[in-house]
């Protein structure tokens, strides 16, 4: 059953008139996006309308190689519960036929924010402008999400709604000020682990998104800051904060989002080095695996766009192959095929990882691990010292800067060389049976 209704109409009385039939997506082309017009009402109750056009990549909607669309960075939430859009299909005399769409509350909450009272805004959301029904078209548009986020005017961080009332203009503001030159106080620690503590810095994909950006604003209930606002407030106000988790997840997030401004259009890039391929994908693993996603392979896929090696073949996105296979693929790309998989689980909340056999030697004992006197971003300064006890030889003690992993590395943790790898892993002692990985992108195996 079809339902028509005029297409500027926003009384809440339209309520009434609400349609039931489903929403059927359109075949979408390779290198095309579809874009949300968002349409305008001041009734924040209002159900939310919107229409979709195709636009093939970069040739999106502007001029002069800018774009209109903004795409929304947002956790998708649980869906258990539901709420509907409503999508028209406009005819020549502006009546149309109307469809129900099914989206997360989180997005439904982040569009009725966005929505402006006047005029229309254009929105590129993953979970409504992509087929999520269409295994193929999904993997399509995986493979070109780093370009949509670069193509945008802009890219909206929605941290969600305020439910306190006052923590995220409280929090927002503060960043604001201390950006300015404000010095942080005591009470900032309480409101920013607040901020920090939303689901958003958890997300795998919302890295890739950040690093592509040209220009980030950030939302929170009421509340926005700039994107670069937002980065230079936190540094001086992340050591206020006791949960050492917390500061790792705002730091590498803001360390991506620094620079933005200044990275060039997709048009404008003539090689591979200019996407923001920023590390190889045994760093960034290293850096990221703790992120959340809501397929497990997106753990993986979200990496892609990031990373610097030329793997998108080789890894997919392809969401027919099973976890457990595509997490042994990892391995033996990371690890080297010199190591044997004993076990992998298909995907639950705890089973991202692995059981492997490998023949190592283990070089050193970590002794310390600080601040580098001078510190790249995002690094630690490890110092390794010989092996204590019947196996420990030699006396010196060396040290290294490394990029900082998730799992931090701590005192009494092991380097050790496997064959055939460059790069040495850092590794937990458990018991007898076994050791932890912590990073595998350790020291050079041949500087020990």
């Amino acid at each position: 059953m079809k339902s028509t209704w005029p297409i500027h109409s926003s009384s809440a009385s339209d309520t009434m008139q609400q349609p039931t039939s489903p929403y059927r997506y359109p075949h979408l082309a390779d290198n095309s996006i579809r874009v949300l017009h968002l349409m305008p009402s001041a009734d924040q109750n209002a159900p939310i309308r919107c229409k979709m056009t195709h636009c093939p990549l970069p040739d999106v909607p502007g001029q002069n190689g800018s774009s209109l669309f903004e795409a929304l960075s947002y956790t998708w939430g649980s869906g258990a519960t539901v709420r509907s859009v409503f999508v028209v299909e406009q005819n020549d005399w502006g009546f149309g036929s109307v469809f129900k769409l099914d989206i997360t509350v989180s997005l439904h909450e982040a569009l009725v924010r966005l929505r402006d009272p006047c005029f229309e805004r254009l929105i590129w959301a993953d979970a409504i402008c992509i087929n999520q029904g269409d295994r193929d078209e999904t993997e399509r548009q995986v493979r070109i999400m780093e370009r949509v986020y670069a193509s945008a005017s802009r890219v909206l961080v929605w941290l969600g709604n305020d439910d306190a009332g006052s923590t995220g203009i409280n929090a927002l503001e503060r960043l604001r000020m201390v950006a300015a030159g404000a010095e942080p106080t005591s009470e900032d620690s309480l409101t920013l682990s607040r901020l920090l503590e939303r689901p958003w810095f958890t997300r795998m994909w919302v890295l890739q998104e950040v690093t592509a950006a040209r220009h980030i604003l950030m939302i929170y209930g009421s509340s926005t800051i700039d994107g670069q606002a937002f980065c230079l407030g936190l540094e001086p106000l992340l050591p206020l904060v006791e949960d050492q988790s917390l500061q790792w997840l705002a730091r590498s997030t803001a360390q991506l989002m620094q620079g933005a401004a200044l990275r060039p259009r997709p048009a404008l890039r003539h090689h591979r080095s200019e996407s923001p391929g920023i590390r190889p994908l045994g760093e960034l693993i290293d850096m990221f695996h703790d992120r959340k996603a809501t397929k497990a392979h997106d753990k993986i896929y979200a990496l892609l766009g990031m990373c610097t090696d030329n793997v998108l073949d080789q890894f997919g996105p392809d969401y027919s192959v099973s976890w457990s296979e595509l997490f042994r693929r990892l391995i033996l790309y990371l690890l080297g095929n010199n190591i044997t998989v004993v076990k992998t689980w298909e995907a639950t909340s705890s089973t991202d990882f692995a059981v492997v056999e490998v023949t190592a030697r283990l070089m050193g004992e970590v002794v310390s691990v600080g601040e580098p006197a001078a510190p790249p971003e995002g690094t630690r300064l490890v110092t390794v010292g010989p092996l204590r006890g019947p196996y420990g030889c030699g006396n010196t003690s060396k040290q290294w800067i490394f990029r900082s992993s998730s799992d931090f590395v701590r005192k009494g943790d092991f380097v050790c060389a496997v064959e055939g790898r460059p790069a040495s892993m850092i590794v937990r002692y458990h018991n007898a049976d076994y050791f932890s990985i912590i990073s595998i992108m350790g020291p050079a195996a041949d500087s020990m």
